[in-house]
C-alpha cells in the first residue's frame, strides 16, 4: 500500500476557489472612502486644471484652491510655473497687500 502524503490538485483548486469568494465578500463590503465630499476635486487636480488653461492660452490663469480646510489664491503662469499669494504679495482676489510673516488663508 502507498501512502498518500500532500494534497491533490481539485483540493488546492477547491481552497482557492474559497479565498477568491471570500475575498470578494470583504472587498465588496468595505466602506468607500469619505474622507472629501462628494463633488469635490483635491486641489492637485484644480491646480493641473489652472496650469493646463495657462498653458494653451498664453495669459495667466488666477483661480481658488482648498487646501487642508483653507482657501488659498493661486495664479498659474503661462510658463508652467504656480504662483500662490505669498509670492505675489498681493492677494489675486481681494488685491490687499499681504503681510510675508503672516500666513496665507
Amino acid at each position: 500500500m502507498y501512502s498518500r502524503a500532500g494534497v491533490t490538485l481539485v483540493e488546492l483548486m477547491v481552497v482557492l476557489a474559497v479565498l477568491g469568494v471570500m475575498a470578494s465578500v470583504v472587498l465588496l463590503s468595505w466602506p468607500p472612502d469619505r474622507s472629501r465630499p462628494a463633488g469635490q476635486a483635491p486641489a492637485t487636480d484644480s491646480i493641473a486644471v489652472l496650469r493646463n488653461r495657462a498653458l494653451q492660452s498664453g495669459r495667466p490663469v488666477a483661480g481658488v484652491v482648498t487646501i487642508g480646510g483653507f482657501k488659498s489664491a493661486i495664479i498659474a503662469l503661462p510658463d508652467g510655473r504656480i504662483v500662490g499669494p505669498e509670492r505675489l504679495g498681493v492677494s489675486p482676489l481681494t488685491g490687499r497687500k499681504i503681510d510675508a510673516q503672516a500666513p496665507a488663508r
